[in-house]
């Protein structure tokens, strides 16, 4: 198959979008997996497998689609390497000494699923063979060439006409240097044509001008030599596929060859007949085969001046014709006096170059609303592109413009920022090849404060890109998240703390006061007269309600901490609220107010932490107490909603304010432990309601 490289040498633009790497290797670069493995998404005309030693460490979807098992991950390098000797032994050998000593190749191999660009080169510890789909574009390349080798051949057979010509021809570049001379004119020594010889221009290609210049002196004899010229040089352009259409000084067709029908989708033995420009003109216009004119009659008369001094006549123009072709004119004086036309149809010349420079725009248009800096250094240093983002990452503003920098000198302004980092010097030596071509990326920390990530990969072409990426939010980021870990860890030993002081030095001395007063109430230590004890069960009672805070204090406490879990269990609502409603009792026979709880079915049952819900109900319910008016009657009642269960309490006293008290604040963190809500509602048209939601567990 050969290397592709040294074809590309020799083939040009043409055979370069053949191999179609460069663009497709700058864009996957820029996304940032050069070097960096096989992704998982790869572009879809391109088959990447990552082989490590003897194995395939990744390959992506397309690969295993085409190399099945042999592109499995772990499968041994062996059945790969089977499958590309198959097809070509050389490449089995490149892999070979790729896998060996890190020689990277790149080549053109035939597999039965068509015609693939293998680029294969080291990365990492492992190598990266990538084959790119050019069957199309194989296909057109040998289109191609074999047009190209009948054009060369059509260009012999036209010589060796011209030097069987008796006149003599010469051919003369746009600045008038003679390139090649006929037969004829080397019989004159092959020096330059009569200054009164008569120049017929016949195509334009690359710049230069083909021209014959007959010399009075020899002029072809009238009669039989005239229409032997006539017809050797009618047989010769039969074959160009480029039209020629001869009119003579009187306007009318002399000669046209083929490609002018088949140009203008014209019957051929319409124009065998000789007719006039005004005809032909005319007759391709109603055909729709001419450019659309707003005074068609003033631009065919404008045609016509050409024949007012043939000998001065001079006429280029592009048509483009309604069915979207760009045709080529180009009039010239000839030789027997007239015209000469010649057509070619550039359409496909003209879309290949509107393709490319909208390529490189989309390309240069990509580059610079990338937020990383990007630079393509060219195997000489010069630059070959730089987004505005890495101008203004290194502030190279005013001393960096659209002429090509060298990298050097960009290294010596970058040296203020950078100072003693080595990453530029790295550059270089990936740039001249002496520090590797191996791609590489590391932290960079700049004078200013600021940190960069950078990353530096060589390009098929041989240029070098680095891609430079401003991460100093990041890791302010990461830093701030890292302190905040440490705080929160600290606060999580704090609250740990707080509670074991709670059980130990207040819960300890309370259970030791409860004690006691139990044991003088229950008179085990001898009869207790009736006013101690009214003292011992407020004592009681006091303890009670100390206890209470001490444990919603400590609910407060563990509520806030996320490693705090719940208990679940069933937990019967029905006796919660029972027991919440008695401990009640004192504070609300002291205002006259009951609680009614005939709302609350026998039933009532959820699943979640029993702790948790009954110091939760216990509040909601202590919250209405105190708000109650004196005389009132606490309504509280419990249901199932939509897989949701209910609690509620209304008393007239209840506002929206109330929402944000200690209470309803401990309250509301049980309710969200259990996928819940509690909502307080204003007494508008009847009591205020408090209104818990919660989700069983």
């Amino acid at each position: 198959m050969g290397d592709v490289t040294e074809r590309e040498g020799r083939q040009g633009d043409s055979l370069r979008r053949v191999g179609g790497g460069a663009a497709t290797r700058v864009v996957a670069t820029l996304l940032g997996w050069v070097g960096a493995g096989v992704p998982d998404d790869p572009p879809p005309a391109l088959v990447a497998i990552r082989v490590s030693r003897d194995h395939v460490a990744s390959a992506s979807a397309p690969a295993r689609a085409l190399f099945a098992e042999a592109a499995r991950r772990g499968a041994p390098l062996a059945l790969l390497r089977d499958r590309l000797a198959r097809c070509d032994g050389a490449t089995a050998q490149a892999l070979d000494a790729l896998m060996a000593r890190g020689v990277a190749f790149r080549r053109r191999i035939q597999l039965a699923e068509g015609v693939f660009d293998l680029s294969a080169e080291p990365a990492g510890g492992d190598c990266l063979l990538v084959f790119t789909d050019i069957s199309a574009h194989a296909a057109a390349l040998a289109a191609a060439e074999a047009e190209l080798a009948a054009a060369k051949a059509e260009a012999a057979a036209l010589r060796a006409a011209l030097d069987a010509v008796k006149a003599p021809v010469w051919r003369r570049t746009a600045q008038g240097e003679i390139i090649w001379v006929s037969a004829g004119a080397r019989v004159l020594g092959g020096a330059d044509p009569p200054e009164d010889a008569a120049i017929i221009p016949i195509a334009a290609a690359d710049g230069d001008t083909l021209a014959v210049a007959a010399a009075p002196t020899v002029t072809p004899a009238p009669g039989a030599a005239l229409n032997r010229f006539v017809e050797t040089v009618t047989e010769t352009f039969a074959h160009l596929r480029i039209g020629l259409a001869i009119y003579d000084s009187e306007r009318r067709l002399t000669l046209a060859n083929p490609a002018v029908a088949e140009l203008f989708g014209a019957d051929p033995a319409w124009f065998a007949a000789r007719p006039t420009l005004r005809e032909t003109l005319d007759r391709l216009r109603e055909a729709r085969q001419l450019p659309e004119q707003a005074n068609y009659p003033a631009w065919r008369a404008q045609l016509f001046t050409l024949f007012d001094d043939v000998a001065r006549a001079s006429y280029e123009e592009r048509w483009e014709l309604p069915d979207g072709r760009s045709i080529h004119v180009v009039g010239r004086p000839h030789a027997l006096g007239g015209i000469a036309f010649i057509f070619e149809d550039v359409t496909e010349a003209i879309a290949m170059q509107r393709w490319r420079s909208t390529a490189v725009e989309v390309r240069r248009a990509t580059l610079d609303a990338l937020a990383d800096g990007v630079v393509v250094l060219g195997p000489d240093g010069q630059t070959r592109m730089a987004n505005p983002a890495f101008v203004t990452l290194w502030r190279l503003g005013e001393r960096f413009d659209d002429a090509p920098r060298h990298v050097s000198d960009i290294a010596a302004a970058c040296r203020a920022l950078i100072g003693d980092d080595p990453l530029w010097t790295r550059i270089c030596g990936a740039v001249s090849g002496v520090g590797g071509r191996a791609p590489w990326s590391g932290r960079v920390s700049l004078a200013n404060g600021r940190a960069l990530m950078a990353r530096i990969a060589p390009m098929p072409d041989g240029s070098t890109l680095a891609v430079f990426s401003d991460v100093t939010d990041s890791e302010r980021i990461a830093q701030a998240l890292r302190e905040r870990a440490d705080t929160l860890e600290s606060a999580a030993d704090m609250r740990n703390a707080l509670l074991d002081q709670i059980s130990h030095r207040l819960r300890t001395p309370l259970n030791a006061i409860m004690g006691f007063a139990e044991l003088l109430l229950e008179n085990r230590v001898g009869a207790v007269p009736p006013a101690q004890r009214s003292y011992l069960e407020n004592i009681r009672e006091a303890s009670d309600g100390l206890l209470e805070g001490i444990e919603s204090l400590a609910d407060v406490v563990s509520t806030g901490s996320h490693a705090a879990g719940l208990q679940v269990g069933d937990v019967s609502l029905t006796a919660v609220l029972r027991g919440a409603a008695g401990l009640l009792e004192r504070r609300l026979h002291e205002r006259d107010a009951v609680i009614d709880l005939s709302a609350v079915p026998e039933d009532a049952a959820m699943r979640g932490d029993p702790a948790r819900i009954r110091q939760m109900l216990f509040n909601m319910l202590a919250h209405a107490a105190a708000a109650a008016a004196p005389g009132e009657v606490l309504e509280v009642g419990a249901a199932r909603r939509d897989g949701r269960t209910e609690i509620w309490c209304a008393c007239s006293g209840l506002s929206a304010a109330d929402a944000g008290s200690p209470s309803l604040t401990l309250a509301r963190r049980a309710a969200e432990l259990h996928g819940g809500e509690i909502v307080v509602t204003g007494a508008s048209d009847g009591p205020g309601r408090i209104l818990c939601r919660l989700a069983d567990v």
